[in-house]
Formats: structure tokens, C-alpha cells, sequence
């Protein structure tokens, strides 16, 4: 049986509506405070093995801190983060803090464990952010093709990106993810305006401090590292005079090595050449 044709909507009033074509519009959005709401699932036990030069970390779910601890600052965090030196010292830190990482589907047992090793790549993976900004991308090729790009980062850091989960890649290229833009208590009253606020939601403590050098690099902060050897302290840049070291302490430290260290030098080229010759008896 043949179905009839509908009757066509169309009529003589209809226009011609461009969507695509039309370039993205703008909407200016007041100044608004953004804050990390960082509140990991800390119930979570750290244990430990050593194993030959190196330290592995092991993330037990079932602690006894419980999963409504409150919120930590992210700033605090990755302060603290960058001034660890020592396994021990990092063993406390993740206790406080809880995962390291989220679990991830393509890697769903890599926020189990943390190398000592590893988290000391993420420390200066971190500074380099800090200091650089997003992360760059370089071609890959293989038997002279190009089969796509990586993190432009350097050798001794490729352990640590082959396991990012996709929040993870988005930071270390500059792309905020997570950011929830909201009215401020309760819902505006139709033609009022209310206060805005954003928030930037984090899962673990690595995304935290990923963030953190987001918002910092948005906000036109820069960073400097501390030049003196055993510090190595990262300091905000606040203007334009040339600065090498986190503190007066450190600047008074590293001239005074600079003085003994040419007082050394000083005392070496003045000390008496010792000579390889030896007088022999000639022949009677």
C-alpha cells in the first residue's frame, strides 16, 4: 500500500536561518574568584618497599582518615610537594595527601604504587611547567615517517608520560579541565545579577598541582629557580631585576662558596711546582 506524502511545511514567510557560518560570540564574565577544590580520598594506607637503588610507594585503600577530611590547599601542596628530598620525607607527604593519581581506564592499577624516582621526575616536570609554561609538542617518526607527536620534554622525564590519563595531557598542554562556573548562593533572581565563582574540581594530588601552575601561568606569575646547588627552591618573579637565588640566605651562601672557592684556587697556583727530575751522581 502506497503511503501518502505528507503536505509540505514550508511557506512563503519561512527565512533563511545561517547558524555555522557566524563567528563564536564572546560574553565578558566579571572578575570572579577561582579556587581548587582539592578533597582526595585519603582513606587510603601508604606502604613501602625498597627495592635496589629505588623506592616504591604502595596506595592500600581501607585507612583509617576517612573520606570527608577536608579540603587542602593546592598551593600549599605543591610547595610542600617540591621540597621533599627524601623517600621518608615523601612517605609522609603521601600519607597526608592520599592517591597520587586517579585510577584511569586505560591504566586502571597505575595509581597503586609511585616510585621515589618517579616522584622526583614529577618534581622537576613540575618546576619546568613553572618556569616554561604548557608543555610543547615535538614530531615522532619512525623509519623516517611521521607517526605523530609527543611532549617535547626532556629524556630522563619520558618514564613518567607514558601512563597520563587525559585530565593529566590537558594540563601539561595548558587546557583547564575541570572548571565549574557557578552563581554564588542561590539561584539570581530573574534581571538581578549575582556574584559569580569558579571552581576547578581535582581528583588527585598531582591534578592539584597541575592546576595550580595553570592558574599561576593565567595569572602572569613567573617563576625563577633558586641557583644554589643543594636548594633549588622555585621564587615568583616580581620584576624585572635579574635574580638568581629564593633568599638573601641563599645569595650569602653561594658568595661565600664563590670567595672560597677562589681562595682555594688563589692558594693552589701559588703553592711550589713539584718537579719529576732527580739529580743523579755522574760516573766516577
Amino acid at each position: 500500500m502506497a503511503q501518502t506524502k505528507s503536505p509540505s511545511i514550508r511557506t512563503k514567510q519561512d527565512r533563511r536561518l545561517v547558524v555555522a557560518d557566524a563567528p563564536p560570540a564572546a560574553r565578558m564574565l566579571p572578575a570572579m574568584p577561582l579556587e581548587i577544590e582539592h578533597s582526595p580520598w585519603r582513606n587510603v594506607e601508604i606502604g613501602y618497599k625498597r627495592l635496589n637503588d629505588d623506592v616504591e610507594y604502595r596506595f592500600l585503600a581501607g585507612g583509617t582518615k576517612g573520606i570527608d577530611a577536608p579540603n587542602i590547599n593546592a598551593y600549599v601542596t605543591r610547595e610542600t610537594f617540591l621540597d621533599i628530598r627524601t623517600p621518608g620525607e615523601g612517605l609522609d607527604f603521601l600519607s597526608a595527601t592520599g592517591y597520587f593519581r586517579t585510577q584511569d581506564e586505560a591504566f586502571p592499577t597505575r595509581h597503586e604504587s609511585l616510585c621515589w624516582s618517579d616522584f622526583q621526575r614529577w618534581q622537576e616536570l613540575i618546576r619546568i611547567l613553572m618556569q616554561e609554561g604548557p608543555l610543547p609538542d615535538k614530531p615522532v617518526f619512525r623509519d623516517g615517517k611521521n607517526v605523530g607527536t609527543e611532549f617535547d620534554v626532556p629524556e630522563r622525564l619520558r618514564p613518567i608520560m607514558g601512563e597520563l590519563s587525559v585530565t593529566e595531557m590537558l594540563w601539561l598542554h595548558g587546557y583547564p579541565d575541570g572548571i565549574v562556573i557557578m552563581s554564588e548562593g542561590e539561584s539570581p533572581k530573574p534581571g538581578s545579577r549575582q556574584k559569580l565563582v569558579a571552581r576547578i574540581d581535582v581528583h588527585s594530588t598531582l591534578e592539584a598541582i597541575l592546576a595550580t601552575a595553570y592558574l599561576d601561568r593565567l595569572n602572569g606569575v613567573n617563576f625563577g629557580l633558586c641557583q644554589l646547588d643543594d636548594c633549588n627552591r622555585m621564587f615568583e618573579i616580581t620584576s624585572n631585576h635579574a635574580r638568581e637565588y629564593c633568599s638573601q640566605d641563599c645569595a650569602h651562601k653561594a658568595s661565600m662558596r664563590r670567595r672560597r672557592a677562589a681562595a682555594k684556587a688563589a692558594r693552589d697556583k701559588a703553592k711550589p711546582q713539584k718537579t719529576n727530575s732527580s739529580t743523579k751522581k755522574g760516573r766516577e
